[in-house]
């Protein structure tokens, strides 16, 4: 009996030291992986701080180039309707001076 209390107490001993090796690869495993995550969130918290700048400065950016593309929209307006009242004028002034140049024949 004495003998079976040995050998069990030294199987329950090999049995601990076998998961207290496991514990400790486990806990260094989960520290080298915490070292990674907390690289990778310095790392991405800088990306992410330029991209916020560089996202401020685009709409900027294509802020006024919308308002010089509806200032430029309401230019082409005016100079189409320039070019139809000068259209216009030449065309009437034309067919008077056919009108002129065939009442004189």
């Amino acid at each position: 009996m004495f003998l079976f209390v040995i050998c069990f107490n030294l199987c329950l001993t090999a049995i601990n030291c076998y998961i207290a090796v496991q514990f400790w690869c486990l806990r260094s495993s989960l520290r080298q992986s915490t070292k990674t995550l907390i690289r990778l969130e310095r790392c991405s918290q800088r990306w992410l701080t330029r991209a916020r700048a560089n996202l401020h400065l685009t709409q900027h950016q294509s802020f006024g180039s919308r308002s010089r593309y509806g200032q430029l929209r309401q230019q082409w307006r005016l100079l189409q309707r320039i070019l139809l009242i000068l259209a216009w004028v030449m065309r009437d002034f034309t067919l008077k001076s056919v009108i002129i140049s065939r009442s004189s024949q």
